[in-house]
């Protein structure tokens, strides 16, 4: 119930707020059926560098098996932990997000796809911190059936980049 409320929250925030653009990241288990469709990043008016209305917290799994991504904010000060959204100003000319890919159990294949602004996808790449693998996520190959993601281990980061100013 909190995924999905999560969901609908992070989705009026992002359709009510224009100018701006979102993106939908989302993380499938196309073996199991597991997936998760409630991450988003972005640029907004009304967004901060750091915390502010836009970033709803993450909610830990309770039980296994589990799926889902999470950006990590330890330097939030009081709001520190993980978030399942980070929008950014539009004054940022080019954002960054790191994120976590969690699931167990490790050892399957998922898949991570996405989302949104077209000017937003064609501005960005996908960077494995582990591998130092660089996707452009524009890319054909990738816009449909996504990166294929082997669970090594339950947690696997990445970082999200915008090349430049989307408009």
């Amino acid at each position: 119930m909190a995924i999905a409320l999560g969901a609908v929250l992070c989705a009026g925030v992002a359709q009510a707020a224009t100018p701006g653009w979102f993106i939908r990241l989302k993380l499938d288990n196309d073996a199991k059926g597991f997936r998760h469709h409630s991450s988003m990043i972005g640029q907004l008016p009304n967004a901060r560098a750091g915390f502010d209305a836009n970033d709803l917290r993450s909610f830990p799994p309770f039980s296994a098996p589990f799926l889902f991504i999470a950006f990590p904010q330890p330097t939030w000060g009081a709001r520190a932990g993980d978030y399942t959204t980070d929008f950014r100003p539009l004054s940022d000319p080019a954002p960054t997000w790191t994120f976590d890919v969690r699931g167990n159990p490790v050892g399957d294949t998922v898949y991570l796809r996405w989302e949104g602004d077209p000017a937003a996808l064609k501005a960005s790449t996908l960077t494995n911190l582990a591998t130092g693998q660089t996707i452009n996520v524009s890319d054909p190959r990738f816009m449909t059936a996504g990166v294929p993601i082997k669970l090594t281990s339950a947690s696997q980061r990445y970082v999200w980049r915008v090349r430049a100013r989307v408009q």
